[in-house]
């Protein structure tokens, strides 16, 4: 038995066909009695319209960067919840910066904190640091035209749904594979046995040492 876990946007779908062909191949890759992680760093109420719209198979769902994990009935295995006194040591931060704080929720259970500034300094960045270290958080930064830093709990990533879902299905760590294209993929492309798509990122290619064109090839590759 195998564990694939794949990232959504711009891996599992990358355009409607392609979404359409790795659908096809993950079924089959199910019927034989694998397992299959949907991995991303959508919240649960976008990525769950995706399922339902496309039909997408999963035996477990990872949303928000691996701070939340559902098994196939929607039960929650596993959640990560911020406390509100880290939002607050963040408002101070808007004495001395023009910044947006947005709060990432899944029912009332803050998942992450989001901050949207148009410009980073490193006085900015010191001070940031002093209130990951204090709380033991950590953050990744995302250039979406503004600047998007997202924060999360230190030993979050990824990779934490893997280790979580290959304890319950028992699944040796050389039997798991792992497919992305983005900076929050790392984790779990460098921890298993990880395959970056051919369109990502040098720096994410490098780091998974294996490069493939879409899940649907990794899939037959698997199946050999």
């Amino acid at each position: 038995m195998k564990l694939l876990a794949s990232d959504y946007d711009n891996t599992l779908k990358c355009n409607i066909l392609d979404l359409r062909i790795n659908i096809y191949y993950l079924k089959k890759f199910i019927k034989e009695g694998n397992i299959f992680l949907l991995n991303t760093g959508r919240p649960y109420n976008s990525i769950i319209k995706e399922i339902n719209k496309y039909k997408i198979p999963y035996h477990y769902l990872s949303c928000n960067d691996g701070n939340i994990l559902f098994d196939s009935n929607n039960n929650i295995l596993y959640l990560s919840s911020l406390d509100n006194i880290i939002y607050e040591e963040l408002k101070k931060l808007k004495k001395y910066y023009k910044i947006a704080i947005n709060t990432i929720k899944y029912l009332e259970n803050v998942l992450e904190y989001e901050i949207i500034i148009s410009k980073l300094d490193k006085l900015f960045l010191l001070k940031l640091d002093k209130i990951m270290i204090k709380y033991n958080m950590c953050y990744k930064v995302f250039y979406e035209g503004e600047i998007h830093i997202y924060i999360y709990h230190k030993d979050i990533s990824k990779s934490k749904p893997i280790e979580l879902v290959s304890n319950l299905e028992n699944i040796s760590k050389n039997n798991i594979y792992t497919i992305g294209d983005n900076i929050n993929d790392l984790e779990m492309l460098r921890d298993y046995n990880g395959y970056a798509i051919a369109s990502a990122k040098e720096e994410i290619r490098e780091i998974a040492g294996n490069n493939i064109a879409s899940v649907s090839c990794l899939i037959r590759k698997l199946r050999r």
